[in-house]
């Protein structure tokens, strides 16, 4: 046996989690190590208790490979910032009897050994603690220690403790100022030059006698109060009643006498109210209030994620009208609507929100309304940045000019979204107020929703938006793969006279699930009784199954634009428009197919628009006689409800006046040269326009490819006739023709 290490004491630093420690020297009894907590920012030591605190192993176990193998395990682990402190302390006393001519084994003697060299760690140990006196010094040196428990000095050239120099300076000054040593006669020179007296610093204007000057060139000289007299804080403002109503009141009516707002007119330019108003800070806390809050029209108030609950459901948490606002950093719980927000529409609003999060509303998160008479809109720039909306039973009624989510999350749940409700509601245009043009934008914004199951609890008639003006998401996902519904039901007339505010929904680059399957109203756009002006999708993979437009409101669309045309004057494929992105909206990917669209909406598709129809092995009379093709097969039809009752018609689609009548003709000739004529005619017979030329020189059969343009209101049909002068009827081997409205963009 042997002792490697040349210590007899350890310290651990505790990390909250470590409980087993490995003793770096042997021990032979457990009796001689003793353990101590130690706190190093106190410097409180607290001797720990053998079988309560830790157990110890390895007592008189002998070094393995020069290792020792006694530990140490803590009855829980030691808090980061303390430490465990650990030393062997042994009786100084040698109980071995070295008998003359006695046996004893090599490890009676190496114990022995051991013993004494632990002892001498021991005292090594004990002398490394002591005040030293370095070499060649004539001073002991404490090593930036502190010297405790040192009695009061005698002599002149005793130490000094720390209370007997308060003593006797205290003295000096009683005997030599008497009175002049309190605060109310302390005098000193405030940071502009004015004599004050210490026991100010303690009164309402104490920041104004503590000096503080910038660093740099051109800085003056000022004082605390002016650096934060600008800056309001709800802490400030002592608490009332059961609950923080009372001091928010407090505060909030406090930001008026700290705010300049003002008329600003340049010559010339409308003139606009404009503010400033001070920083109010409500630091981290978990508030309540029973009343409705009524916040000043300029506001700036700023939380650390402050949570603020209303305990009245039916209540508003904040009711206010807003001029220039800025919230950030609220979690707001409960209450009816959580901001309700309005104005007489006071053109250059601005209202932004930003790390707001809204919990359980019985009403909208945010509800925004105009008070202004006639008016029913805002004149608003409304900005909503990095919100969570959960569980509230609407998240955002819109009646503002703009407004804008960006990267936030929606989430509705069954339990607080009542049926036949939006979780958005886009105002529009009304009678009283035909200016009227709401946006609604939502940016990058996750909509996921926990509405139920079909047939088991789901909560029915919910969608994520009723428009009546301008929705537009890019960026956006709407649900997941079942767990969708309804995206857009358009509720919003156009406008039939100037200013011609349009109605939209545009989705782009967005994730449409608007599920379940077995749902009727399973669409990305609903019609409610009204169409939107503009229906645009582009790069929007989805929906799974159903249809992009549905007719919910089996509204006559054919005579829903008709009466458009009768009150507007104007043709509705100029300010009708659907542009779809089929790359990305392959309804023949997914199963079970529907349609697109109603068929009354296919004349207004921007994109694709056209019917194709075929005719094949028909006999032509000779002589010049006048063969109708009688049509038989549609072959592909984006107009949406072509028909071919009347065979031999080519009929002008609703809502067009001008189409391409693209034939193309194969007629058996069998070589010889014939003169063959392909004609447009109308629905009296008479011609439009024709081809006429010599066929099948070569060949045997010859193809004939050419194309009428043509014009007139829905409903006029035209008929494709073919004449030649051969002696014997010739065969029909192929007719074929697209139509292709021309009117608007294709």
């Amino acid at each position: 046996m042997t002792v490697s290490s040349q210590t007899s004491n350890e310290t651990f630093h505790g990390n909250g989690v470590t409980t087993v420690w490995d003793l770096p020297f042997r021990f032979f009894n457990n009796s001689d190590i003793f353990v101590y907590r130690v706190d190093p920012a106190t410097q409180v030591t607290t001797l720990l208790v053998l079988g309560t605190d830790y157990t110890l192993t390895g007592a008189g176990l002998p070094e393995q490979f020069g290792v020792a193998p006694g530990k140490i395990t803590t009855t829980v682990p030691m808090p980061t910032g303390k430490d465990l402190y650990v030393e062997r302390v042994m009786d100084i006393e040698q109980l071995t009897d070295i008998v003359n001519q006695g046996k004893f084994f090599p490890e009676v003697h190496e114990d022995v050994f051991d013993r004494l060299t632990m002892l001498i760690q021991q005292d090594a140990a004990q002398l490394s603690r002591a005040l030293l006196r370095p070499v060649g010094k004539d001073y002991y040196d404490a090593q930036n220690r502190i010297i405790s428990n040192v009695k009061d000095p005698v002599s002149l050239q005793d130490a000094v403790t720390n209370a007997f120099m308060q003593q006797y300076v205290g003295g000096l000054i009683g005997a030599g100022t008497g009175p002049m040593n309190l605060a109310s006669n302390v005098l000193y020179i405030d940071p502009y030059g004015v004599t004050k007296v210490v026991q100010n610093m303690s009164g309402p204007q104490g920041g104004k006698l503590n000096g503080f000057k910038q660093t740099g060139t051109g800085t003056k000289q000022s004082d605390f109060y002016e650096k934060t007299r600008r800056e309001i804080e709800f802490h400030d403002y002592l608490p009332g009643g059961l609950d923080d109503t009372v001091q928010w009141q407090n505060m909030l009516a406090d930001i008026p006498n700290k705010t300049t707002s003002r008329m600003i007119s340049i010559p010339g330019l409308t003139a606009s109210y404009s503010g400033t108003t001070p920083r109010v800070i409500v630091r981290s806390a978990d508030l309540s209030i029973s009343s409705t809050l009524s916040p000043p029209a300029y506001l700036r108030l700023e939380g650390e994620m402050t949570f603020l609950t209303m305990t009245n459901s039916a209540l508003d948490i904040f009711s206010a009208e807003a001029y220039q606002w800025e919230l950030l950093g609220f979690v707001l719980i409960g209450g009816r609507h959580q901001l309700d927000l309005y104005n007489a529409n006071i053109n250059s609003t601005m209202i932004d929100l930003q790390y707001v999060e809204h919990f359980l509303s019985s009403g909208f998160a945010i509800n925004t309304r105009a008070t202004g008479g006639t008016f029913t809109h805002l004149s608003t720039e409304f900005n909503v940045y990095k919100a969570r909306i959960m569980a509230c039973k609407q998240a955002i009624n819109n009646a503002c000019d703009s407004m804008t989510v960006k990267n936030s999350w929606v989430q509705p749940n069954k339990t607080n979204m009542a049926p036949s409700t939006a979780v958005f509601v886009n105002k529009g245009a009304s009678v009283t107020d035909p200016d009227c043009f709401t946006r609604l934008k939502l940016q990058d914004v996750f909509l996921i929703p926990d509405l139920g199951a079909e047939g088991v609890d789901r909560v029915n008639s919910v969608r994520w938006v009723d428009n009546y003006g301008s929705f537009m998401a890019d960026h956006a996902r709407f649900g997941g793969e079942n767990g969708g519904i309804p995206i857009v039901w358009q509720h919003g007339a156009p406008n039939t006279a100037f200013p011609w505010n349009t109605t939209e929904v545009i989705l782009k680059n967005s994730t449409l699930f608007c599920g379940p399957d077995s749902r009727i109203d399973s669409c990305v756009l609903g019609i409610q009784g009204q169409v939107p002006n503009t229906f645009i999708i582009e790069g929007s993979p989805g929906p799974v199954g159903k249809p992009l437009i549905a007719n919910l409101s089996s509204t006559d669309l054919p005579s829903y634009f008709a009466a458009f045309e009768a009150a507007s004057g104007k043709k509705a494929y100029e300010y009708f428009k659907v542009k779809v992105d089929v790359d990305t909206n392959d309804i023949n990917a997914y199963f079970p197919i529907r349609p697109i669209m109603p068929n009354g909406m296919y004349p207004y598709l921007v994109k694709g628009r056209s019917t194709a129809v075929r005719k094949q092995t028909q006999s032509l009379a000779n002589a010049f006689a006048v063969n109708l093709v009688s049509f038989a097969t549609i072959t592909d039809d984006n107009l949406g409800g072509f028909a071919i009752a009347n065979p031999t018609r080519l009929v002008m689609p609703g809502g067009c006046s001008k189409m391409n009548i693209d034939v193309s003709v194969t007629i058996a000739v069998d070589g010889a040269a014939k003169t063959v004529s392909i004609d447009i005619v109308d629905s009296g017979g008479s011609l439009i326009d024709g081809d006429t030329g010599l066929r099948g020189i070569n060949p045997d059969n010859d193809r004939i490819k050419v194309s009428f343009p043509v014009s007139g209101p829905p409903g006029t049909y035209w008929q494709v006739r073919i004449r030649h002068n051969a002696a014997a009827a010739l065969n029909l081997i192929d007719c074929k023709v697209k139509l292709t409205p021309t009117d608007h963009a294709v």
